[in-house]
């Protein structure tokens, strides 16, 4: 899964701004683009040692590193922080989205044709997708304030039952509604600045 981190490059007196992205997916490689020096390419060596220092595995799974800009040489043993994080976070997450699919697909074994919470019609949301009492008062605050349409309602409840998947929890509780609830308005927001 794609992650973002941040480090920096020092350009005469100035720093600029690298963004480092991770992605680890299928198959046993280290690839890193983005004009890393040869201290850069060999920091795969060093996180692997520390990252297994300290305890954890370091995953052994195709794991591709883009930095950018890529016209800016970077230098040195000062993105090690940056790549070892972003590589942590990326395996993370991935194990996370994994066992959220793995939910989904026990969830709808005897559904044919739905495969995951986005697919869900409104009845499968009154089984799967029902939220504790503050998360119905959450969501229902939103639908009035937002003045939010039943399709909105509906797109709500999908991702936030997404969101207890991620987190590994049985039920849709305020918290996952709140987040979705935030997602949709963020959704509103960049739709209106186009």
């Amino acid at each position: 899964m794609l992650v973002k981190v941040f480090g920096a490059a020092v350009q005469g007196i100035d720093a600029l701004v690298v963004t480092i992205e991770v992605n680890c997916s299928q198959g046993i490689r280290f690839f890193m683009v983005g004009l890393p020096d040869a201290a850069v390419k060999e920091s795969h060596e060093r996180i692997v040692s520390a990252v297994e220092h300290n305890g954890y595995r370091f995953p052994r799974k195709q794991v591709i590193v883009n930095m950018s800009p890529a016209d800016i040489r970077k230098e040195g043993a000062a993105y090690d922080l940056p790549l070892a994080v972003g590589i942590l976070a990326s395996e993370s997450i991935r194990r996370r989205v994994i066992a959220a699919r793995e939910i989904q697909a026990a969830r709808f074994a005897d559904y044919p044709g739905i495969y995951c919470n986005a697919q869900m019609t409104t009845r499968l949301l009154n089984q799967f997708a029902v939220p504790d009492e503050a998360g119905l008062k959450r969501l229902k605050d939103a639908m009035n304030r937002f003045h939010l349409s039943a399709r909105a309602y509906d797109r709500i409840l999908k991702v936030a039952r997404t969101i207890a998947d991620l987190e590994g929890s049985e039920g849709v509780q305020v918290q996952h509604i709140n987040e979705a609830v935030n997602y949709r308005n963020l959704d509103r927001e960049n739709w209106g600045d186009r």
